[in-house]
């Protein structure tokens, strides 16, 4: 009896996520039962799934759900090479022998890490928000490191992310980056698992608390600085190395479907 019981909770959460899939076209349901792929814009990972006439209403917490599915397994680095990986995943696209540096999006030659005028590491997601050490706690996901201004938490100095001078507002360039690398911590970085259970809000988050802000500015940057090369290129490097993907890299448009309501926005 309790074997049947699982049975029909996962049968129970397929059906949820599948109809969801169905209705932003992730899926075909023109045939009763059919293998398609989740989209004709796979993710990196994207495998075959099953389309079946279903029915249900809990759409973002199902559009999430399938998104964790294609984070895929990390894999937690030695430090020292997941810090060499800078001078790589944050190349200038213009000039191999420079970095391109949060929030400014200034460049400088590689060879200036730990200069004043140089470049250090930061987090676009900051330590005092909740992050742990190492890979589960959030640290040390590869992510959420860049090459950025030195002494970046200075810059922060406690702010959200957000229009000056109340938040820190990053370059034109990368303000979708920003968003997308913070929508994954969020996604990733749930409470389960031994890891932190981090949140997006609208509004303000706390020092000291594992929320950050605001969500509905990172909406619309998520959608006014679209996925460039050199993202996709950093995402691509980061699944190789790390073995996990931003899948809002590779599907932007699901960010709205998963925090949409919670700013208001309508659905596409």
């Amino acid at each position: 009896m309790a074997d049947r019981a699982r049975l029909l909770m996962a049968v129970a959460a397929t059906a949820l996520l599948l109809l969801t899939l169905a209705r932003y076209g992730m899926i075909d349901t023109t045939a009763e039962r059919t293998i398609v792929a989740p989209s004709d814009k796979p993710l990196g990972r994207a495998a075959g799934v099953t389309a079946l006439r279903l029915a249900g209403d809990d759409e973002p917490a199902a559009v999430r759900e399938w998104l964790r599915t294609q984070i895929g397994p990390p894999v937690e680095l030695p430090e020292a090479r997941a810090a060499a990986l800078l001078y790589d995943l944050d190349e200038d696209p213009q000039d191999n022998g420079r970095l391109r540096l949060v929030p400014t999006a200034r460049s400088v030659a590689k060879d200036r890490a730990g200069a004043p005028d140089g470049w250090g590491e930061g987090r676009l997601w900051p330590a005092s928000r909740g992050l742990a050490p190492g890979l589960t706690g959030g640290l040390a996901d590869l992510h959420n490191r860049y090459a950025a201004e030195p002494g970046l938490e200075a810059i922060r100095a406690g702010r959200d992310f957000g229009p000056d001078p109340v938040g820190l507002e990053p370059a034109d360039m990368l303000k979708g980056d920003v968003a997308r690398t913070l929508f994954y911590m969020d996604l990733h970085y749930d409470g389960s698992d031994g890891r932190p259970d981090l949140r997006l809000v609208a509004g303000h988050g706390s020092d000291g608390k594992p929320s950050l802000g605001d969500l509905c500015t990172l909406l619309r940057w998520n959608e006014t600085d679209p996925v460039d090369a050199a993202e996709r290129r950093r995402n691509e490097w980061i699944a190789k190395r790390q073995g996990s993907r931003n899948p809002f890299i590779d599907r932007p448009e699901f960010a709205r479907l998963v925090w949409g309501p919670e700013c208001g926005a309508a659905r596409p």
